[in-house]
């Protein structure tokens, strides 16, 4: 998962693009440190609302509804 230098929005997978704005994501670094809370105390999940799966017209890979670029092949899909 990589973080967009240019919005700061957290895309996941291996995308090539950021879904939110189309900037180029930089690839993941093996050295990134991840955080976690004291005492290495399991994080609660979050509560997630249901997501149908939709996919991008251009490549076919899957897209969260509401992105506004495919992370696979960087063309527009939202609105």
């Amino acid at each position: 998962m990589a973080d967009c230098p240019k919005c700061g929005r957290a895309n996941e997978g291996e995308g090539k693009v950021c879904v939110a704005c189309g900037a180029e994501l930089a690839p993941d670094d093996p050295k990134r440190t991840t955080i976690m809370p004291p005492g290495g105390a399991a994080v609660p999940p979050a509560s997630a609302p249901v997501v149908r799966k939709v996919f991008c017209p251009h490549c076919g890979a899957p897209v969260t509804p509401g992105v506004a670029f495919c992370g696979r092949c960087g063309e527009k899909v939202g609105e």
